[in-house]
């Protein structure tokens, strides 16, 4: 289950496992194509899901892409994206990248293997910005490998492909889009993605993945911003099919695997480590947030071994309560889904999960499962480990589908069952309010505002607690989004500078993307918005003459202003002895910069004007003026 982030990022992570004894409808096949031709190979690459731009085409019966050629008999590219055609020989890949620029740049490598005797493909990615300039915006790293080995009648070959990912962060940087509402120091690693997928109805298939994260943000100042967030994904699929995912929802059946003799083995491993010093601030946020999510789909009437390790590590010091700063770790939210794994009695897998949260007075959130289906064995353990609480580990074994579940708040014990996602929630009906801010007293055109909302869990109505973020914004106006954790009503709130919504209403939206084994939720509500107040004065204040041309022209002038600001743009409409003054010079008067309008009229004769003026409402400001206001002449 994967979160999608509409303005907060938050824990999703979970391992898909399927595996079985099955055959030609499962195999993953790709759509057919004469890979002798460009076209033919173009076709081929976009069967598989992948865009042929830029991929280099390699034929030969020895082909190799990396940076070290082994020489005279080989087909050698450097590219990163390469399709590798050999009838009957050997294609190797190699797309290694090391010591590179953590500048919030994305990093992909793509190999694409076919033969008739062996692939070996390694993908090694990693990113160091200790050595480098702040950051500019999030990190991603990526590599896809897809190998499938021939049926020649001969000697069976064998699929093997590596991946190697590793990202170092200690600088804080910049485009985090989803956190920057929170937090200021931000670390984001928008994806850590690894795919593998293997073909090879009679020889071994062999996938290797290593995926690690650390994180570390230390605060300089008196008060912490600090947000952090990390998303890693692998999938495996071993003579699986490409339109299957999540058994048994996807339709997959295990028989189909009976003609499939090669062997399947696949060996994962995913680590985030997360670090926030506040240093000595006293007031502030720390927030941290992880997404581990991973699949593995075997497919083989030999037999299938997997192990997947997932570690998830989150410290947010000093190793104190701090009252003025606000603390949230959210862990993953869901570690394992639909898994199977077949029909072979020797088919073996173990699961080991791990999450350990450490920051004393934290609203703490942890909600792991792990789920596998073998008529092997299957040994899942879960563990959750919070502050000073003892550890809550859970283990289960055999081939029952039964799953292993834990979640648990804030080092709160025991833990409970909840499956990740598993409580529906909602927002409060009529929660969703616009507030105004002091000394309004009405939410008004062009002013401060507070956007709140309540959530809560759709079974009991009861609030889900402090630490939520939630989304607010005003439907549809850009810059009305801010971000707030729900307090201990479940109430979030926070302020948005100015109000730019037409009058009469406009609508509220609240997100919520979902964390621990709260599931997300939406909600949408119309609020009041009133004109603008404003007021008129003749200029400058306090005037009892006004001077008046041989000609016998005056210039009358006011002053518009809301809150105290002056107003510009508008029309002022001037009256004089009961009569309305024709401006000359311009003829129309509207406000300047510093609100003030003038109008260049000539009175009816006497010794002195009574002057009127009116500023008439329009769809954001209400109306005001002044008068009658009797003006001896000056000459």
């Amino acid at each position: 289950m994967r979160r999608h982030a509409l303005a907060v990022v938050l824990a999703a992570a979970f391992l898909a496992v399927a595996g079985g004894s099955s055959a030609a409808g499962g195999l993953a096949r790709p759509a057919a194509a004469d890979l002798s031709s460009r076209q033919g190979a173009v076709s081929y690459l976009r069967s598989l899901g992948l865009n042929p731009d830029g991929f280099v085409i390699q034929r030969g019966k020895r082909n190799y892409a990396g940076s070290k050629c082994p020489g005279r008999g080989w087909t050698c590219t450097t590219s990163t994206r390469v399709l590798q055609i050999s009838t009957a020989g050997t294609n190797v890949g190699n797309c290694n990248g090391t010591n590179l620029s953590g500048s919030g740049a994305s990093y992909s490598c793509e190999i694409v293997q076919e033969t008739g005797g062996s692939n070996a493909a390694t993908c090694a990615l990693t990113t160091d910005d200790s050595g480098d300039g702040t950051p500019t915006g999030p990190i991603t790293q990526s590599c896809t490998i897809k190998q499938k080995v021939l049926s020649t009648g001969k000697k069976t070959g064998k699929n093997t492909a590596t991946i190697t990912q590793r990202i170092s962060s200690q600088r804080a940087g910049t485009g985090c889009t989803s956190l920057t509402l929170l937090a200021s120091d931000l670390q984001c690693v928008n994806g850590q993605s690894a795919s593998i997928a293997q073909t090879n109805s009679s020889g071994p298939n062999e996938a290797y993945i290593t995926q690690s994260v650390a994180q570390s943000l230390v605060a300089t100042g008196a008060v912490a911003r600090q947000a952090q967030a990390s998303n890693m994904t692998f999938d495996v699929r071993q003579n699986y099919a490409a339109s299957n995912l999540d058994y048994p929802s996807d339709g997959f059946d295990p028989a189909s695997c009976s003609a499939i003799q090669g062997s399947a083995t696949a060996v994962v491993s995913q680590s985030v480590a997360q670090t926030e010093d506040a240093g000595a601030a006293t007031t502030g946020v720390q927030l941290q947030n992880s997404n581990l999510d991973g699949h593995v789909n075997q497919c083989s009437n030999a037999n299938s071994t997997f192990s997947v390790t997932q570690d998830e590590r989150q410290t947010q010091l000093p190793n104190v309560v701090v009252p003025g700063i606000k603390r949230t770790q959210l862990g993953p939210s869901q570690m394992g889904c639909c898994s199977f794994q077949g029909t072979n009695p020797g088919d073996r897998c173990t699961i080991d999960q791990t999450a350990n949260q450490q920051s004393p007075g934290a609203v703490q959130i942890e909600s792991i499962l792990s789920r596998a289906q073998s008529s092997g064995s299957c040994d899942a353990t879960a563990t959750v480990t919070q502050n000073d609480a003892a550890p809550t580990s859970v283990t289960s074994s055999g081939g029952g589908a039964s799953g292993v579940g834990v979640s648990c708040f804030g080092g709160q014990r025991p833990c409970n069952n909840d499956r990740p996602g598993s409580i529906a929630t909602q927002f409060r009906a009529g929660s969703l309010t616009v507030t105004p801010v002091a000394p309004e007293t009405i939410v008004e055109y062009s002013d401060a505002a507070t956007l709140n909302a309540t959530l809560e869990r759709v079974d009991t109505n009861a609030a889900v607690g402090a630490g939520i973020p939630v989304t607010l914004a005003v439907s549809g106006t850009a810059g009305e989004t801010c971000a707030a954790f729900t307090d201990a009503n479940g109430t979030a709130s926070c302020t948005i500078a100015v109000l730019s919504d037409t009058p009469p209403s406009h609508a509220l939206d609240a997100t919520f993307d979902g964390a621990g084994p709260y599931a997300a939720a939406s909600g949408s509500a119309s609020f009041p918005i009133a004109k603008e107040p404003t007021s008129l004065a003749y200029e400058p204040s306090g005037a009892t003459t006004v001077f008046k041309d041989s000609k016998g022209y005056v210039t009358l002038a006011a002053k518009l202003t809301e809150d105290g600001a002056p107003l510009a743009g508008k029309t002022i409409a001037f009256t004089t002895n009961g009569s309305s003054a024709v401006c000359v010079s311009p003829t129309t008067a509207v406000t300047a910069a510093d609100g003030v309008a003038t109008c260049k009229t000539k009175p009816s004769p006497g010794n002195d004007v009574v002057v009127s003026a009116e500023f008439v409402t329009d769809g954001l400001y209400g109306g005001s003026g002044f008068g009658p206001l009797t003006l001896g002449f000056t000459h």
